[in-house]
């Protein structure tokens, strides 16, 4: 009997204790969650009194402590504002954060404002909502949302942890966006973009790079030619780097234009007796002295010391004999005169 009486006065006294232990436990913290009240006007601005008996902070509200004193230990409940959108004012992170996440801040543009603005932090960016931690593509990323784009309309994905462009996409130089993989003709952000080549990006649109031209399907660049006989696919890859060259397409390799011929390596247009000129090299005769043909007073002429013969080439004065092995003709020097007579006419009649 006594045992039963011992165990039950054992029991009082420990249920006893255990409930002055709650109270202990449940008396109300001095932080702005677990103030006691008994009606609105014992809480703080922007706080009411819940059926629970503690003062909580309205809809739309954070609760925070600011000290009573500055330095010191006491503090008091305030009720701040949370932010709604980015930019909205505000006077601690909690603000921020609360709606933003951890990686927003409230940023001070000057240190003496006493009122700041929610942003996301310089590691961060804004998307869906949220501030997400800043992974450019390649980084290191844990959701898509980590992986940032210059360019909104643009999602790039995190696989496998690591922040890719979508398909048919390519990250540019910097890896801050990404653009369209693009053919000739396409557009582009850089020369990241451009898929053919020797091709780059060109006023927002793929081009092919110097010393390279557009082949016939327009979907390569083929480099210019330096010089006649270098190889070639089209005319322009001798065209736009000699002057009056074409391709031989059956040659593969540039040559001069048909109404142009060779001199020292370069095309010249060809010009023929008292033919309007600008160039000596522009001159030509089939046969005779070749270096005896000059643009002499805007027409080809023969030079001092030759004379014309037949009206289709040079003879050196004095000379016995053609450079083909024919008797030096007599009507050398008719020729010569009829051609000073052209020459007066033509001067006259400018």
């Amino acid at each position: 009997m006594m045992a039963i009486v011992n165990i039950l006065l054992i029991t009082f006294i420990f249920i006893t204790w255990s409930s002055n232990l709650s109270f202990c436990l449940d008396q109300p913290k001095k932080d702005p969650n677990h103030i006691r009240c008994t009606n609105n006007f014992n809480c703080s601005a922007h706080a009411y009194c819940h059926q629970s008996g503690i003062c909580q902070c309205k809809e739309h509200y954070i609760p925070d402590r600011e000290p009573n004193i500055p330095g010191k230990k006491a503090y008091h409940t305030v009720c701040l504002r949370e932010a709604s959108f980015i930019g909205d004012h505000c006077k601690k992170d909690i603000q921020c954060k609360s709606t933003f996440g951890v990686h927003s801040e409230c940023y001070f543009s000057d240190s003496n404002s006493q009122l700041g603005g929610c942003q996301c932090t310089k590691e961060a960016h804004y998307k869906n909502g949220m501030c997400h931690k800043t992974s450019l593509i390649g980084d290191r990323c844990d959701v898509n949302d980590n992986c940032f784009t210059k360019s909104t309309n643009i999602q790039a994905y995190c696989d496998l942890g690591r922040c890719i462009c979508p398909p048919m996409y390519h990250p540019t130089a910097d890896a801050y966006d990404c653009q369209p993989s693009s053919g000739l003709g396409g557009p582009c952000l850089d020369d990241t973009g451009c898929t053919v080549l020797n091709s780059g990006c060109r006023y927002g649109f793929c081009r092919c790079k110097q010393k390279f031209v557009t082949g016939d399907r327009n979907d390569s660049c083929l480099i210019l030619a330096e010089k006649l006989e270098d190889p070639c696919v089209v005319h322009d890859q001798c065209s736009v780097a000699l002057q009056n060259a074409r391709c031989d397409e059956e040659k593969g390799i540039c040559v001069c234009e048909n109404d142009s011929h060779n001199v020292d390596g370069k095309c010249w247009k060809t010009v023929r007796f008292l033919e309007p000129c600008r160039y000596n090299s522009e001159c030509l005769i089939e046969k005779g002295f070749k270096h005896g043909i000059t643009c002499k007073e805007g027409l080809c002429q023969c030079k001092d010391g030759f004379v014309m013969e037949e009206q289709s080439y040079c003879l050196k004065v004095n000379s016995t004999e053609t450079n083909a092995g024919h008797a030096l003709s007599p009507k050398v020097h008719l020729y010569g005169g009829l051609l000073l007579m052209i020459i007066i006419i033509r001067f006259k009649s400018v």
